[in-house]
């Protein structure tokens, strides 16, 4: 088992040796935050206490500023993506639907877009062969999965309902010629599928692994990591990589983690199960 050392320097990326680098934000939160690299820099969201969106940025991965609070309220987990030359943020809203914006540079957002489709949890963003996806568990009544595609960003459509469910929202990354889609099930136990076309989903995996919320996925540096919040006593993080290796981390949390790629290194992100739940942002070497 890994525990990441708090620190107050500038990690060295490219030379990690063994150490797993953590910095914990004066932020707090209920869910799970969300992780994107865009212009070289690493940004971090999250639904605030008060329910309110925000976004910060590091370009060290250490130091976090230049917050920003929309004016949406959630009360699920966000989800941040770079789409070409924007970041992307989607939200559940308090009236259950699903909310896409954009900034060209984390700082200014607009454009906001209301889908006509509602979700029991927070949304995943991927980018898949040049379109923005978006996928959320539904409000039917089995709580089916589902994946929409935006060539702009804004017009969503070739709706896919998965013959699958899940209690917390899934995960969406794009690795090579195929998307796939990670979830934890009612039973919650992980599952993967993946697709060529982000419409038809398939080659369904069942993990004996389990998780208290939804998993985080993400594709860095070639490597398709999947991290998760066991069900464990404690609730301790997980990050397993195709590349095969795998890690119990003795850090903990009361949601699902975020992963992305920044600078280097595999940066992860979580909700701490401290009084206050303070976001927390870590390293660990790529393919771990």
């Amino acid at each position: 088992m890994k525990r990441m050392i708090k620190h107050s320097f500038i990690p060295a990326f490219d030379g990690l040796e063994g150490r797993q680098l953590l910095t914990t934000l004066p932020e707090t939160s209920h869910y799970a935050p969300a992780l994107a690299t865009f212009d070289g820099k690493i940004y971090i969201a999250w639904t605030g206490t008060d329910s309110r969106l925000n976004v910060e940025s590091s370009s060290d991965g250490v130091h976090f500023g230049n917050k920003v609070t929309l004016p949406e309220t959630s009360d699920a987990a966000p989800a941040l993506v770079a789409f070409g030359t924007r970041l992307d943020i989607a939200w559940t809203g308090t009236d259950s639907r699903l909310n896409v914006e954009s900034s060209p540079n984390g700082r200014l957002w607009g454009s906001k877009v209301t889908l006509n489709e509602t979700s029991i949890a927070g949304p995943a963003l991927a980018v898949f062969n040049g379109k923005l996806d978006i996928g959320w568990a539904g409000t039917d009544f089995f709580h089916h999965l589902n994946v929409e595609s935006s060539s702009n960003g804004r017009n969503f459509g070739n709706k896919a309902t998965l013959d699958q469910t899940s209690d917390d929202g899934p995960a969406l990354a794009a690795r090579g010629r195929d998307l796939s889609i990670e979830w934890t099930g009612t039973d919650s136990r992980l599952n993967v599928e993946s697709s060529s076309d982000g419409v038809h989903f398939g080659n369904k995996h069942t993990s004996s692994d389990t998780s208290i919320a939804a998993p985080a996925l993400t594709n860095a540096y070639g490597y398709l990591d999947v991290g998760w919040t066991g069900t464990d006593f404690f609730h301790h993080l997980n990050v397993a990589s195709s590349s095969g290796r795998r890690e119990e981390i003795a850090e903990t949390s009361i949601a699902g983690p975020a992963l992305t790629g920044f600078g280097g290194s595999l940066a992860i992100a979580w909700t701490g199960t401290d009084f206050f739940h303070h976001l927390n942002v870590g390293y660990l070497p790529p393919g771990l």
